[in-house]
Protein backbone atom coordinates (compact mmCIF):
# COMPACT_ATOMS: atom_id res chain seq x y z
CA UNK A 1 0.00 0.00 0.00
CA UNK A 2 1.24 3.54 -0.71
CA UNK A 3 2.17 5.69 2.31
CA UNK A 4 -0.51 7.97 3.75
CA UNK A 5 1.90 10.92 3.85
CA UNK A 6 5.08 11.70 1.93
CA UNK A 7 7.81 14.01 3.20
CA UNK A 8 10.40 14.98 0.59
CA UNK A 9 13.58 16.98 1.08
CA UNK A 10 14.76 19.40 -1.55
CA UNK A 11 17.65 21.82 -1.08
CA UNK A 12 17.29 21.67 2.70
CA UNK A 13 13.53 22.19 2.68
CA UNK A 14 10.88 19.64 3.59
CA UNK A 15 7.74 19.28 1.49
CA UNK A 16 4.54 17.56 2.55
CA UNK A 17 2.18 15.73 0.22
CA UNK A 18 -0.80 13.44 0.76
CA UNK A 19 -2.65 11.34 -1.82
CA UNK A 20 -5.61 13.18 -3.29
CA UNK A 21 -9.00 11.82 -2.37
CA UNK A 22 -11.92 12.13 -4.76
CA UNK A 23 -15.48 11.14 -3.94
CA UNK A 24 -18.13 12.36 -6.34
CA UNK A 25 -21.86 12.12 -5.73
CA UNK A 26 -24.28 11.25 -8.49
CA UNK A 27 -27.37 13.45 -8.77
CA UNK A 28 -29.07 11.37 -11.49
CA UNK A 29 -31.71 10.12 -9.08
CA UNK A 30 -33.36 13.58 -9.35
CA UNK A 31 -35.48 12.46 -12.28
CA UNK A 32 -37.38 10.06 -10.05
CA UNK A 33 -40.74 11.64 -9.32
CA UNK A 34 -41.44 10.06 -5.99
CA UNK A 35 -42.15 6.86 -4.16
CA UNK A 36 -39.99 4.52 -2.12
CA UNK A 37 -37.21 4.38 -4.71
CA UNK A 38 -36.56 8.12 -4.53
CA UNK A 39 -36.75 8.13 -0.72
CA UNK A 40 -34.18 5.32 -0.61
CA UNK A 41 -31.85 7.11 -3.02
CA UNK A 42 -32.16 10.37 -1.08
CA UNK A 43 -31.19 8.57 2.11
CA UNK A 44 -28.17 7.02 0.36
CA UNK A 45 -27.16 10.42 -1.01
CA UNK A 46 -27.36 11.95 2.47
CA UNK A 47 -25.16 9.19 3.92
CA UNK A 48 -22.65 9.57 1.09
CA UNK A 49 -22.51 13.34 1.64
CA UNK A 50 -21.79 12.81 5.34
CA UNK A 51 -19.05 10.32 4.49
CA UNK A 52 -17.49 12.73 2.01
CA UNK A 53 -17.41 15.54 4.59
CA UNK A 54 -15.96 13.22 7.23
CA UNK A 55 -13.16 12.01 4.95
CA UNK A 56 -12.33 15.55 3.85
CA UNK A 57 -12.22 16.70 7.48
CA UNK A 58 -9.96 13.79 8.45
CA UNK A 59 -7.65 14.68 5.55
CA UNK A 60 -7.53 18.33 6.59
CA UNK A 61 -6.79 17.31 10.19
CA UNK A 62 -3.98 14.99 9.09
CA UNK A 63 -2.34 17.77 7.07
CA UNK A 64 -2.56 20.17 10.04
CA UNK A 65 -0.98 17.56 12.33
CA UNK A 66 1.82 16.90 9.86
CA UNK A 67 2.60 20.61 9.60
CA UNK A 68 3.08 20.71 13.38
CA UNK A 69 5.24 17.57 13.29
CA UNK A 70 7.43 18.95 10.51
CA UNK A 71 7.98 22.11 12.54
CA UNK A 72 8.75 20.29 15.80
CA UNK A 73 10.41 17.08 14.57
CA UNK A 74 12.20 18.43 11.51
CA UNK A 75 15.49 16.58 12.05
CA UNK A 76 13.74 13.24 12.54
CA UNK A 77 12.70 13.17 8.89
CA UNK A 78 16.29 13.49 7.69
CA UNK A 79 18.38 12.03 10.54
CA UNK A 80 16.16 9.38 12.11
CA UNK A 81 14.97 8.44 15.64
CA UNK A 82 18.24 9.36 17.40
CA UNK A 83 17.23 13.04 17.23
CA UNK A 84 13.51 12.65 17.95
CA UNK A 85 12.32 15.31 20.39
CA UNK A 86 9.85 14.69 23.20
CA UNK A 87 6.36 15.35 21.86
CA UNK A 88 2.98 14.03 22.96
CA UNK A 89 -0.39 13.81 21.26
CA UNK A 90 -1.72 16.15 23.97
CA UNK A 91 0.80 18.85 23.04
CA UNK A 92 -0.17 18.65 19.36
CA UNK A 93 -3.89 18.71 20.18
CA UNK A 94 -3.40 21.80 22.35
CA UNK A 95 -1.50 23.59 19.58
CA UNK A 96 -4.23 22.81 17.04
CA UNK A 97 -7.05 23.45 19.54
CA UNK A 98 -8.61 20.06 18.89
CA UNK A 99 -9.32 17.06 21.14
CA UNK A 100 -6.60 14.47 21.83
CA UNK A 101 -8.85 11.70 20.51
CA UNK A 102 -9.13 13.55 17.18
CA UNK A 103 -5.34 13.56 16.81
CA UNK A 104 -5.11 9.95 17.94
CA UNK A 105 -7.68 8.79 15.37
CA UNK A 106 -6.07 10.82 12.59
CA UNK A 107 -2.59 9.31 13.08
CA UNK A 108 -3.62 5.73 13.89
CA UNK A 109 -2.17 3.16 11.46
CA UNK A 110 -0.85 5.93 9.17
CA UNK A 111 2.55 5.52 7.47
CA UNK A 112 5.00 8.23 6.41
CA UNK A 113 7.41 8.02 3.50
CA UNK A 114 10.34 10.22 4.57
CA UNK A 115 14.00 10.61 3.55
CA UNK A 116 14.88 8.22 6.41
CA UNK A 117 12.47 5.58 5.10
CA UNK A 118 8.89 4.47 5.78
CA UNK A 119 7.88 4.88 9.43
CA UNK A 120 4.61 4.74 11.39
CA UNK A 121 3.28 8.22 12.04
CA UNK A 122 2.72 7.35 15.70
CA UNK A 123 6.49 6.92 16.12
CA UNK A 124 6.88 10.70 15.97
CA UNK A 125 5.18 10.97 19.35
CA UNK A 126 7.41 10.25 22.30
CA UNK A 127 7.33 10.75 26.05
CA UNK A 128 10.18 12.59 27.76
CA UNK A 129 12.82 11.95 30.39
CA UNK A 130 14.66 14.53 32.46
CA UNK A 131 18.38 15.21 32.38
CA UNK A 132 20.70 16.44 35.10
CA UNK A 133 21.27 19.93 33.72
CA UNK A 134 19.96 20.06 30.18
CA UNK A 135 16.74 19.86 28.14
CA UNK A 136 14.46 16.85 28.32
CA UNK A 137 15.11 13.96 25.94
CA UNK A 138 12.60 11.71 24.20
CA UNK A 139 12.07 8.08 25.13
CA UNK A 140 12.78 7.24 21.48
CA UNK A 141 16.26 8.79 21.75
CA UNK A 142 16.91 6.85 24.97
CA UNK A 143 15.90 3.59 23.28
CA UNK A 144 18.26 4.37 20.44
CA UNK A 145 21.11 5.04 22.90
CA UNK A 146 20.40 1.80 24.78
CA UNK A 147 20.53 -0.19 21.57
CA UNK A 148 23.82 1.50 20.65
CA UNK A 149 25.40 0.82 24.07
CA UNK A 150 24.35 -2.84 23.98
CA UNK A 151 25.51 -3.25 20.41
CA UNK A 152 29.00 -2.04 21.39
CA UNK A 153 29.27 -3.85 24.75
CA UNK A 154 31.80 -6.56 25.58
CA UNK A 155 29.83 -9.69 24.70
CA UNK A 156 31.67 -11.57 27.46
CA UNK A 157 30.44 -9.04 30.03
CA UNK A 158 27.05 -7.71 28.89
CA UNK A 159 25.75 -4.56 30.57
CA UNK A 160 23.06 -5.00 33.19
CA UNK A 161 20.00 -2.75 33.25
CA UNK A 162 21.48 -0.95 36.25
CA UNK A 163 24.79 -0.44 34.41
CA UNK A 164 22.94 0.91 31.37
CA UNK A 165 21.02 3.38 33.56
CA UNK A 166 24.31 4.56 35.07
CA UNK A 167 25.86 4.94 31.61
CA UNK A 168 22.97 7.10 30.44
CA UNK A 169 23.36 9.32 33.49
CA UNK A 170 27.17 9.54 33.21
CA UNK A 171 27.47 10.08 29.46
CA UNK A 172 24.27 12.01 28.70
CA UNK A 173 23.00 13.20 32.06
CA UNK A 174 19.76 11.26 31.51
CA UNK A 175 17.89 10.36 34.70
CA UNK A 176 16.35 6.92 34.25
CA UNK A 177 15.61 4.02 36.59
CA UNK A 178 16.73 0.43 36.12
CA UNK A 179 13.07 -0.59 35.73
CA UNK A 180 12.55 1.90 32.91
CA UNK A 181 15.68 0.61 31.16
CA UNK A 182 14.31 -2.93 31.44
CA UNK A 183 10.95 -1.76 30.06
CA UNK A 184 12.55 -0.07 27.04
CA UNK A 185 14.86 -3.03 26.46
CA UNK A 186 11.91 -5.40 26.36
CA UNK A 187 9.96 -3.09 24.04
CA UNK A 188 12.89 -3.29 21.61
CA UNK A 189 13.05 -7.10 21.99
CA UNK A 190 16.55 -6.92 23.48
CA UNK A 191 17.38 -9.91 25.74
CA UNK A 192 18.56 -9.47 29.33
CA UNK A 193 22.30 -9.31 30.10
CA UNK A 194 22.31 -12.97 31.24
CA UNK A 195 20.61 -14.05 28.01
CA UNK A 196 23.04 -11.98 25.94
CA UNK A 197 25.97 -13.55 27.76
CA UNK A 198 24.57 -17.02 27.08
CA UNK A 199 24.11 -16.22 23.40
CA UNK A 200 27.36 -14.37 22.68
CA UNK A 201 26.41 -13.87 19.06
CA UNK A 202 23.80 -11.28 20.12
Amino acid sequence: MPPDVTIAEEQGNLYLSVPEFHLSLNHHYDHWKGGEAKEFLEACYKQASMLKRAVEHRQTTLIAIMEVLIAKQRRFFTDGPAVLKPLTIKEVSEELLIHESTVSRAVKDKMIQAPVGIVPLQRLFSSKLSTVDGPDVSSAEVKHLLFDYINKEDKRKPLSDHALAEMLKKTRGILISRRTVAKYRKLENIPSSSARRKHSQW
